[in-house]
């Protein structure tokens, strides 16, 4: 199994930070020390000498004590750069690790934000009518629905970024081999894997596959193989592109 990229984990890690602070999701304690240690380390790099120091103590008739500490000094300028960096990728790691660790109250507290979104959305999907036609109808609500529902679209799709990128161990694979439960619950139903009335944008493609009779969900990645798993032929080899039902189980950008 793929593991994590090390050369990417400090950045990352601040990324993952940030993201989670974005949907209002305090570290736990482990990641904000190693957050803390990160963000210390990346604001104090080592100093580089000067970079005549050597010959101007040399020029200048220094000791052979004060050339002979200078010029270690420099020696060893590019060695400790190199493992000062590798120090916030080792720190960046424990981050996103601490935060895999924590993963069970991570992903409870985003499928709350989820949850809302997914039903909002849903109801979105249903509406017929213009947001003008429901405000003249006094249908603040489905109106307010419709409205949203990019946005809402976007901050989903974010949502399921986070779940993949930072609270599933690397290298985990959604698909099951025919289906992928990492979006909708029940991507083998037909009618879902087949929506062609949709304009061209994701929440189109959501609200068309959401009208055919599909369900959105947030599911952990074991909820959404268990899921899959369950519903795999016995006696058939998996496609060579298990992408078969299109907008039904995969994300898109």
């Amino acid at each position: 199994m793929p593991t994590r990229d090390p050369s990417t984990a400090a950045r990352n890690a601040i990324d993952a930070s940030n993201q989670l602070d974005g949907f209002g999701i305090t570290l736990g304690a482990d990641a904000a020390k190693w957050l803390t240690k990160l963000l210390e380390l990346r604001a104090n790099p080592p100093v580089e000498p000067p970079a005549n120091e050597v010959a101007e103590l040399i020029a200048g008739s220094a000791s052979a004590t004060a050339i002979d500490r200078a010029l270690a000094q420099k020696l060893g300028a590019a060695l400790r750069a190199g493992q000062h960096m590798r120090a916030t990728q080792i720190v960046g790691g424990r981050v996103l690790d601490a935060i895999l660790g924590d993963r069970d109250r991570v992903h409870a507290e985003l499928a709350t934000t989820a949850s809302g979104i997914i039903e909002r959305l849903h109801r979105a999907a249903l509406i017929n009518e213009t947001i003008i036609e429901l405000t003249r109808a006094r249908r603040t609500d489905e109106a307010h629905a419709l409205a949203v529902a990019e946005s809402d679209t976007a901050e989903l799709s974010d949502l399921y970024q986070v779940r993949n990128n930072v609270l599933t161990t690397p290298g985990a694979r959604w698909s099951t081999g025919w289906w992928d439960c990492a979006i909708w619950q029940t991507p083998w139903d037909t009618a879902i894997g087949h929506v062609s009335e949709t304009d061209g944008s994701k929440w189109g493609l959501w609200r068309a596959t959401i009208r055919a009779g599909g369900r959105l969900w947030y599911p952990t990645h074991e909820q959404a193989t268990t899921a899959s798993q369950a519903h795999e032929p016995a006696d058939m080899l998996p496609p060579i592109n298990p992408r078969r039902t299109g907008n039904a189980t995969f994300i898109t950008s």
